[in-house]
């Protein structure tokens, strides 16, 4: 489904990602996590089309893409819900909606109400919030959107930056849930980047760590939680009780 070869990718003189290579398969979740700095919403971006990596390439369905502009990453299957969820503050729900399918809108504008009802399926709260501006939702609600406005680009895999931050756990319970449950529904591949390692690894098949710009560890997400190497790498020592850093880092989240 998607490939990525010895990726590296600068922020001016800064080398932030160092030869990342993993590959993600059709209808799978795959977490991406790490400290702060690693390079995971660099990675996303670049992914996207927002960084032009320095060499390395990602290849989609066995087509490359590493420098096709972000619309045109859409138009090929692959969408980025963003970090902090940047839904436009001053449009309805309804209009943020609508321009998740922007490049559809054309050619299938007869297919977006259709499009717009399975969304509110999947996010039923949103239903009564349709002529509510962006702005005026609560973070969660703003979440829900932006996840359901990435899903009007009818992704073939869709990238998320950190759609836990700032939710409240038992929030961040029904985003985890709503992902688990959209994966299997409708086939949609995850590539997801969290802070909330728990969160991530329970609903995902797989789980990268990212420590400096490099992959550092990957495998099966389960087993990965029970691996005292992910939480060394995840707070950056490895000469701590293992026990001690896995409640710090799980207790009360998910």
């Amino acid at each position: 489904m998607l490939s990525v070869n010895n990726l590296h990718t600068y922020h001016g003189h800064i080398h932030v990602l160092k030869g990342i290579s993993f590959h993600v398969n059709k209808g799978e979740m795959l977490a991406i996590i790490g400290a702060n700095g690693a390079g995971k919403s660099t990675l996303l971006g670049t992914l996207s089309g927002i960084y032009k990596p320095h060499s390395g390439d990602v290849q989609l369905e066995d087509k490359n893409i590493t420098n096709m502009p972000i619309e045109e990453t859409v138009q090929q299957g692959m969408v980025l819900v963003p970090e902090r969820r940047q839904i436009f503050d001053g449009l309805t729900v309804y209009e943020n909606l609508i321009l998740g399918a922007y490049h559809r809108y054309r050619k299938e504008k007869k297919q977006l109400k259709t499009d717009v009802e399975e969304v509110l399926e999947t996010f039923p709260r949103l239903k009564e919030m349709l002529n509510r501006l962006g702005g005026n939702l609560s973070g969660g609600e703003q979440q829900m959107l932006a996840i359901g406005r990435g899903l009007m680009a009818k992704p073939k895999i869709m990238l998320l930056d950190e759609p836990s931050l700032g939710l409240a756990p038992l929030i961040v319970q029904d985003i985890m849930t709503v992902l688990e449950e959209l994966r299997k529904a409708v086939d949609t591949t995850i590539i997801l980047v969290e802070q909330n390692a728990k969160a991530a690894m329970k609903v995902s098949d797989r789980t990268c760590v990212i420590e400096r710009g490099q992959i550092a560890l990957t495998g099966n997400s389960k087993e990965m939680l029970e691996d005292p190497r992910v939480a060394s790498l995840y707070l950056g020592g490895s000469n701590t009780n293992f026990n001690a850093i896995k409640n710090e880092i799980y207790s009360e989240q998910f």
